[in-house]
């Protein structure tokens, strides 16, 4: 049904459809590269793999650059250790919500 939206108001909007894994990775990867001021990321599952880590690398190197991190995660489906969160929210920049 999205894409099918989508090609209708083809232009129109800022809304773009991201259907494989590895494009929704690209271009998180790319946005957290790029902020300059602040990045609110929510998740709601998190498996512990190479991606996350990947992921989670550039958000602690954009909150050493200054950028503002806010992270909501839903604790049922978290792949992250009580450690692992104290360390990410123990930086200045970085807020963790549950």
């Amino acid at each position: 049904m999205a894409a099918k939206l989508q090609q209708e108001h083809a232009g129109k909007s800022g809304f773009h459809l991201l259907t494989l894994g590895m494009d929704g990775f690209v271009a998180r990867a790319l946005l957290i590269d790029a902020a300059e001021r602040t990045l609110d990321l929510q998740y709601y599952i998190i498996s512990r793999g190479l991606t996350v880590d990947l992921l989670m690398e550039k958000i602690i190197r954009a909150a050493r650059r200054g950028v503002r991190v806010r992270l909501l995660f839903d604790d049922l489906g978290l792949g992250l250790s009580d450690d692992e969160l104290w360390l990410l929210d123990s930086h200045p920049n970085i807020e963790v919500r549950l």
